[in-house]
């Protein structure tokens, strides 16, 4: 029952780590594009904070939304080209 324990919380620190990447990554590359030019960055910022959000809370997340956060995530901190 340990091992199930820990793997949960091994999964938890994972996701979150996941997820905080992206929110990161969204945030570094909105301010990039503020540079450039973008005007309006509230929306973008506004994702970051709600990732955030998730990311605090992932033990009381219903599966598909931390699933749904976790691809956010993995799918943010991917680089752009």
């Amino acid at each position: 029952m340990k091992a199930q324990g820990d793997r949960a919380a091994e999964r938890r620190r994972e996701d979150r780590a996941l997820i905080e990447a992206g929110a990161a990554a969204l945030r570094h590359r909105t301010n990039q594009d503020r540079y450039g030019g973008l005007s309006h960055p509230d929306a973008a910022y506004a994702l970051a904070s709600v990732l955030d959000a998730l990311s605090f809370g992932l033990r009381e997340l219903p599966d598909d939304v931390r699933a749904a956060a976790v691809a956010a995530g993995v799918e943010l901190s991917k680089k752009r080209t």
